[in-house]
């Protein structure tokens, strides 16, 4: 009882103070704060590397989770075309 009583007063608190909170614009995000959710996600495939079980497992992470993790930081490595967060062109819409 006592997780869901936190869950529903922690989502009604913020049901209540998000309405009040203005909407702007933060800015681009620099890559290094992006590239932080694939750190997280490349030390898990570690983790699955080193301490995977059943043992011949260990092997399945590195293909499973490391190439969509090499794809991503490839991507990530691109340079931006325009310096634009969002394409602000609403013409095509």
């Amino acid at each position: 009882f006592g997780w869901w009583l936190t869950t529903f007063l922690i989502t009604w608190i913020h049901e209540l103070w998000e309405p009040r909170l203005p909407l702007e614009p933060l800015g681009r995000l620099k890559k290094v704060v992006i590239a932080l959710p694939l750190v997280g996600y490349g030390s898990l495939c570690l983790g699955g590397l080193f301490v995977g079980l059943p043992v011949d497992t260990r092997i399945v992470s590195p293909f499973a989770m490391g190439l969509p993790l090499l794809l991503a930081l490839v991507r990530l490595a691109e340079p931006d075309q325009d310096g634009k967060a969002v394409d602000t062109n609403l013409e095509g819409a």
